[in-house]
């Protein structure tokens, strides 16, 4: 994936970044304080640097203390801090979260609508690439400034691919002199992580940052094996212009990090005679009590397992002991300069070389069993007699004809290649105009996006229990397996269906322009962006025919289950050619009635391309010679429109300061997806309208942080299913996040509630999921000046947080998977991680 000069370039700017580390140091605090409520200039998504209170967007900058405070424990945690944003972060600290805003849909996994960006740049093109997610590539920690979010509005026409939401990671650049280093622990589970970050002025023109952590351990839950490993370097560098017009800044992030991510797990439910979950608890199994809250499926007598790639060579490593592993490499370089008083030239640029590995033991997925179900079945032509341990203190032995077994997919995906390029240039010409001034931007934003990746997936049973489960093999009346060490063949998940290759390049080109009026009170602007993307390569698919026999383990005989083995199509690419364009647009109004209150107003449109899911999902939508028929026309691209009415203000109280935004919203889109996990199809329209109120309160030593967003959600319109009137799945009504903390000079301390209203997991709304309300707290001293020591609770009252959606579609369903565990109701999902403490100890200087 990397060449030779990005190597030597990546190592450059390190070596300089370590090098300047050696600078004098001045005694001052790095932390780069946050500013007041409404002064945070926004740079993210927007035409030029203005404070919250003079533009008409609707944006929120989380500060670097406020993020510590809330102890997040994954990228999607951090996110729950933006009003607005609808963040699934139940799969672990390597990513794989479902992410939203204001009601538009989660059909599938991903993000399909929220950008995530770092300095200003995407991570990723496509925010919802299977498999490839957005917030597997990035990392909070000490080096980020900020997280600023801007929802709605400008996104449309100063990104691309993100009409929902752009949200930036604003990394620190050492205006001050200082740093810090620290150390975290779990208590009562192993999960260890060094952080530090230093930055420092070297002259008056020249200034640098530098940061980055290293963890290692098994993490919150049970995990029988070290599924945590990695580390993150950032650095950048920052040269101001002698004669004060400008800057040049470089950067360099090396990211590589391997951590597990969890998939569903069976727990009981409580149904009322409405079909509404009311209570949830963890299941009786077996011998011991499965918690889904804590307990996985993860064993190390399933980390090992074969692969039969496209060459029809086979591979045996570990797969699913890699989890999420990404490795990425990233430079880029960020240009201001003032062409005298009128024109000024910006340019932002990076480069990045990611790929990795997705791997997972994927449990029950609609298909768990007992052992004695499974007698008389037919697996691989033949009929099964007997279920066995394959492995394990058991191997060899009968299973209990009463024990749970799942059909668990391995899931191996290899990112062979999913590198990013973007640049984005713009030039400004400002005049004076009536009073005020006027802004006329001209920009052009190009990107290329590879999406290169092989899907292995084989088809195992699995023994149900959350303790380090065996495989299980099966046996024909004559004592024949029908299975190798639980798989009952190679690349035969779900008939062989998700055996295949990408080799997709996607290039984009966006010039855009942009007209800003700043007068005394009032702002104006409209802005237009001109998208044009190519997408461009190969899709490889399962090879007509069915399975083949093929010898996997060499040695020389052909068991039942090499006789299930499905290749990729190598032969026979479909080939992709196609180009599509679309024109997005905002218009807003900003008007400061006082220095500290405003009302805005915003109406857009935008437009979220389909890339890799159009490709291999949606049969009919290419011509033989890669372009697009009329339904490929139809579903490649995807419309949002959106209308905003705000206000903002802030002011005192007694000795206190106050402020509060709060926005209306209306939002209407069509979403063309495909959900791999249920293999279905959406052709569906949305509309929505809501409140946001996101407030801040700060008096004496007490700090008050309250974000609340009220929505309705509805399918307007259903091509496939008979479904419209309904809400969408996994969209709450009604979602909070209150922050109270107090400072007591010497210590301080603090708790964050989080939650939502009920959903509904499918989008016939046949039953509905009981709200989440999840309570993290912590404790800060500081004993001595610069010595900081942290007591931090996550999920401390152990509630069960929800993922938007269940395998179970009804209340039948429910019944039928209650009936394995010998309970009225049950359930499987994705459960959010139950209650965990930390400790750190951390050195400011």
């Amino acid at each position: 994936m990397q060449n030779i000069g990005l190597k030597t370039c990546a190592s450059t700017i390190a070596i300089a970044a370590f090098a300047l580390a050696g600078a004098p140091a001045y005694a001052q605090d790095d932390t780069e304080k946050e500013q007041n409520f409404g002064d945070v200039i926004v740079v993210t998504a927007v035409a030029g640097s203005k404070k919250q209170l003079e533009t008409s967007v609707s944006v929120t900058d989380v500060g670097a203390d406020t993020i510590e405070a809330f102890t997040p424990r994954s990228e999607a945690e951090v996110l729950h801090l933006i009003p607005g944003i609808r963040a699934e972060s139940t799969a672990g600290g390597g990513g794989n979260s479902n992410i939203t805003v204001r009601g538009l849909p989660l059909a599938s996994g991903g993000s399909k609508y929220v950008q995530l960006q770092e300095d200003g740049l995407p991570v990723v093109e496509y925010g919802d690439i299977a498999f490839g997610n957005n917030d597997y590539w990035l990392r909070y920690d000490w080096t980020v400034k900020s997280v600023q979010a801007v929802r709605g509005g400008s996104a449309s026409t100063f990104a691309s691919q993100a009409p929902g939401a752009v949200i930036n990671y604003i990394s620190k650049t050492g205006e001050e002199a200082g740093g810090r280093i620290g150390f975290t622990t779990g208590l009562g589970f192993d999960d260890k992580r060094l952080d530090f970050n230093y930055g420092s002025p070297v002259t008056e023109t020249l200034r640098f940052h530098i940061g980055g952590y290293y963890r290692s351990g098994t993490g919150p839950r049970y995990v029988p094996y070290k599924a945590l490993d990695g580390y993150q370097i950032k650095a950048n560098v920052t040269k101001e212009f002698d004669d004060g017009n400008g800057y040049v800044r470089f950067y360099f992030k090396r990211l590589d990090d391997r951590a597990p991510t969890y998939h569903n797990a069976p727990f009981e439910v409580e149904v009322d005679d409405d079909g509404k979950i009311t209570g949830y608890a963890p299941i009786p199994h077996g011998n011991e009590t499965f918690d889904a809250r804590k307990n996985t499926n993860f064993s190390t007598y399933n980390l090992s397992f074969p692969t039969v790639t496209p060459e029809r060579t086979v591979e045996v490593g570990s797969p699913n002991r890699d989890g999420i592993n990404v490795k990425v490499t990233r430079v880029g370089a960020e240009f201001h300069y003032d062409l005298g008083e009128v024109f000024s030239v910006d340019n932002k640029f990076h480069y990045t070389s990611q790929g990795g590995t997705f791997s997972a033991p994927f449990y029950g997925m609609n298909a768990l069993t007992t052992a004695a179900d499974l007698i008389g079945t037919t697996v691989n032509g033949e009929t099964v007699a007997s279920v066995k341990y394959a492995n394990g203190l058991l191997a060899g032995t009968d299973l209990d004809s009463d024990a749970v077994i799942s059909t668990t997919p391995n899931l191996y995906t290899r990112m062979n290649d999913m590198g990013h390029l973007a640049n984005d240039m713009t030039l400004s010409a400002t005049f004076d105009m009536a009073g005020g001034e006027l802004t006329a931007r001209a920009g052009y934003y190009h990107s290329r996006q590879n999406i290169k990746m092989d899907w292995h997936w084989n088809a195992s049973y699995v023994e149900s229990t959350g303790h380090n489960p065996a495989m299980v093999d099966l046996y024909d009346a004559t004592g024949t397996a029908l299975t190798d060490n639980g798989l009952s063949g190679y690349n035969n998940q779900w008939g062989g269906c998700c055996v295949r290759r990408y080799d997709l390049e996607y290039t984009g080109h966006a010039p855009y322009l942009a007209l800003n009026y700043s007068g005394d009170r009032l702002d104006l602007d409209a802005s237009v962006r001109f998208d044009t993307v190519l997408g461009d390569g190969y899709f490889y698919g399962t090879q007509a025919g069915g399975p083949e026999e093929y010898d996997v383990n060499s040695d020389g005989e052909i068991s039942i289950a090499e006789e299930n083995v499905y290749f990729v199509d190598i032969s026979n690419p479909k080939l992709i050619n196609y180009k599509i364009g679309y024109t997005s647009w905002s218009v807003g109004a900003n008007y400061r009635i006082t220095p500290d209150t405003a009302v805005f107003i915003r109406a857009s449109k935008g437009y979220r391309a389909n890339a890799d899911r159009v490709v291999s999902d949606f049969g009919g939508a290419f011509f033989a010679d890669g372009s697009l028929t009329n339904l490929g026309q139809a579903v490649v691209k995807n419309p949002v429109t959106q209308q905003e009415l705000g206000i903002k203000h802030r002011g005192g109280i007694g000795d206190g300061t106050y402020g509060v935004f709060a926005t209306f919203f209306r939002s209407q889109a069509k979403e063309y997806n495909y959900d791999l996990t249920t293999q279905e199809q959406t052709f569906q329209k949305y509309k929505t309208w809501g409140v946001e109120l996101e407030s801040q309160m700060q008096t004496g030593g007490f700090n008050l942080m309250a974000n609340i967003v009220y929505m309705s959600s509805e399918i307007s319109e259903d091509l496939i299913s008979n479904n419209a009137g309904n809400t969408p799945r996994a969209t709450p009504k009604l979602s909070w996040v209150v922050s109270p903390s107090y400072d007591f000079n010497l210590a301080s301390v603090g708790l964050s509630w989080r939650g939502h209203s009920k959903t509904y997991p499918h989008d016939d709304n046949a039953i509905s999921q009981k709200g989440v309300s999840v309570i993290n707290a912590f404790l800060k001293a500081e004993p001595i000046e610069g010595l900081e020591l942290t007591l931090s609770a996550n999920n401390l009252f152990n509630a069960w947080d929800q993922a938007g959606r269940l395998d179970e579609a009804s209340v039948t369903q429910l019944q039928t998977t209650g009936a394995l565990f010998g309970v009225p109701y049950a359930a499987t999902n994705r459960v959010g991680l139950g209650r965990s403490f930390s400790a750190s100890i951390a050195y400011k200087f």
